[in-house]
């Protein structure tokens, strides 16, 4: 866990608590039980408290970096790339069974473009490659 993020494991049960009742009070549904914690960050106290409420906690593999701002490059040059230079980037870090997880809109800083507007691309290369495109719990059906 890195200083942005704290919790004991009571933390993190209250928070998961708390996002089904309000899931459900938007949905009328129940929510899944695959979870992660916001930036991805982990813990053996986050996995703890996840399975203690019978949450299986999902990690990610390749970072797509879509979250990188052009505010962001002022601080870190070379971090930030054009929507294209991350569909080519993923692709070349995937491997079968890879979770990569995609902004579903604008992130906190400006961007020319964002990977959602070329999800488009990106998938049609990993089909192309041969790869599927499946839900997660499909994956953790398939490693037991």
């Amino acid at each position: 866990v890195d200083a942005r993020f704290t919790g004991d494991g009571a933390f993190v049960r209250e928070g998961l608590a708390a996002n089904e009742d309000e899931y459900f009070a938007a949905t009328g549904r129940e929510l899944s039980l695959l979870w992660h914690a916001p930036g991805y960050l982990v813990s053996s106290d986050i996995i703890t408290a996840g399975a203690a409420m019978n949450y299986t906690y999902v990690g990610r593999d390749v970072e797509a970096k879509d979250w990188v701002s052009e505010t962001d490059a002022g601080s870190s040059p070379g971090i930030y790339q054009s929507a294209a230079d991350l569909v080519e980037r993923v692709v070349a870090a995937k491997r079968p069974g890879s979770i990569v997880p995609i902004l579903v809109g604008p992130g906190e800083g400006p961007r020319d473009d964002y990977l959602f507007q070329k999800l488009d691309l990106l998938v049609n290369e990993l089909v192309r490659l041969g790869y599927d495109i499946v839900p997660v719990s499909t994956l953790i059906e398939h490693a037991r």
